[in-house]
């Protein structure tokens, strides 16, 4: 398939207008309920701040760039490299944007109901989130799943939304915006962030390096602006290391900061 092949698909394939209504109307809902007149429905609501809703504007925008423009179409039907920068922009981007938009007032009654539950605390623990992010991630990704995943687009839905609420759990200590659900102080961040970020340091440097394509799905598509696979799986896997360990290595830098000025100014 060649670019003008491509680019003449059309704008229901490529622009997905329906996800844009759908960005419109959370846009909408969200500031009826954190600016508007929903805010009476929560007892000790309290104005947002214009970070909060330039976080949410901005969360809102790479949701669209992830779902519902070209990236979209290329990553559920021809590039592995497509797919593995969607998965970015989702988990790496859009949740800790969302996360960041959200009073704590509108969460505190539902994380109010769960924290002090046993299941919750024992699944909670830093350790937990990181392995369960990654082992789920991983499980995806192994071919006969991430290949049933690619052929049904209704268990491709499924990922997605396993994978946003997974990026929630691993988000929490770090972004959490109530006391119910703390943060992690600046030292137990690093230390957090560093596990969290190398558990699938091995596996992408190992797929980086094979001289097979992994999945066989993108064997029988057509391939686009004259992308090899080979190169397609591992700019795919090159997107997925740097979309990981940039915003991980940014954030361990900021918290070792944190850290390190708190011990200076003691």
């Amino acid at each position: 398939m060649t670019a003008q092949q491509f680019w003449m698909l059309g704008i229901n394939l490529l622009w997905h207008p329906l996800v844009l209504i759908e960005s419109l109307i959370l846009a909408t809902v969200y500031f009826w309920l954190v600016v508007g007149s929903g805010r009476h429905y929560f007892a000790h609501s309290q104005p947002v701040t214009k970070q909060q809703w330039l976080s949410f504007l901005a969360g809102i925008g790479v949701f669209y760039l992830a779902f519902g423009s070209p990236i979209d179409y290329l990553a559920n039907h021809l590039l592995f490299s497509a797919y593995m920068l969607q998965n970015i922009l989702e988990m790496i981007v859009m949740t800790p944007l969302f996360l960041s938009s959200i009073p704590a007032w509108v969460i505190e009654p539902v994380a109010a109901r769960v924290v002090n539950k046993p299941f919750y605390q024992k699944v909670s623990k830093p350790f937990v989130r990181a392995l369960a992010f990654n082992v789920v991630f991983v499980a995806f990704h192994l071919p006969p799943v991430f290949n049933q995943t690619l052929l049904h687009p209704w268990l491709h839905v499924v990922e997605h939304f396993v994978f946003f609420l997974l990026a929630i759990f691993l988000w929490m200590p770090i972004l959490s915006p109530t006391a119910l659900i703390a943060r992690l102080r600046p030292a137990a961040q690093v230390v957090y962030i560093f596990f969290a970020g190398n558990l699938l340091m091995p596996l992408i440097i190992l797929l980086l390096f094979t001289q097979e394509p992994f999945y066989r799905f993108y064997l029988q598509v057509p391939r686009v602006f004259s992308i090899p696979i080979l190169a397609d799986q591992q700019l795919g896997l090159i997107i997925m290391l740097v979309g990981m360990l940039v915003p991980f290595f940014s954030l361990g830098v900021y918290a070792y900061s944190r850290y390190d000025n708190a011990l200076l100014y003691r």
